[in-house]
């Protein structure tokens, strides 16, 4: 599956797929980029927008990328920063954008990737600590259905501010 931009028969096809196989959809099937992290299960681009409100929700992306021969299942994000994160899907249904919570694991095929981003999977993210400002860096643990886990350092952005777009092994210095 490719990554899904704004154009409307891509969307449908997107939400197609995103019913027909809700977790195994949720992966963005993308070849690595890199030979650098070959045979691990990498957590990289974390990002935190903050709502226009001090005590409003949050939303997360991050890239998980599963350079290894077998399924991944992602099953939490926790921080200490915030009091609550879920994951949720932003879907399209009869022609109306609804946002759900992900019921059960992500499930990451081998040698793909998982790109979190706003209209897809995001990180929801509630009650920030009152030190959660833009600028900050905040750590995110990712947990896996093995028991396995990744911590990543998340950089929080004002509300408004648009995440970077890109996947595993591109720099975190591209332009917004």
């Amino acid at each position: 599956m490719t990554i899904i931009r704004s154009d409307r028969a891509q969307l449908w096809l997107y939400v197609v797929c995103a019913l027909a196989a809700p977790l195994q959809a949720s992966a963005q099937e993308e070849t690595t980029h890199s030979a650098e992290g070959r045979g691990a299960v990498t957590v990289e681009h974390a990002e935190i927008v903050l709502s226009p409100s001090p005590s409003g929700m949050a939303a997360g992306y991050l890239t998980v990328s599963n350079n290894t021969e077998q399924q991944v299942a992602l099953t939490s994000v926790a921080t200490p920063s915030f009091g609550q994160v879920s994951l949720h899907r932003s879907e399209m249904k009869e022609g109306i954008a609804r946002m759900r919570p992900v019921l059960g694991p992500l499930r990451i095929p081998q040698n793909t990737e998982l790109v979190m981003r706003p209209g897809g999977i995001h990180l929801m993210l509630m009650q920030p600590a009152p030190d959660t400002k833009p600028g900050a860096r905040v750590a995110l643990e990712v947990a896996f259905a093995d028991g396995s886990t990744k911590t990543v350092s998340a950089t929080v952005l004002g509300f408004g501010e648009k995440p970077t777009d890109h996947h595993h092994g591109e720099k975190d210095d591209v332009p917004r």
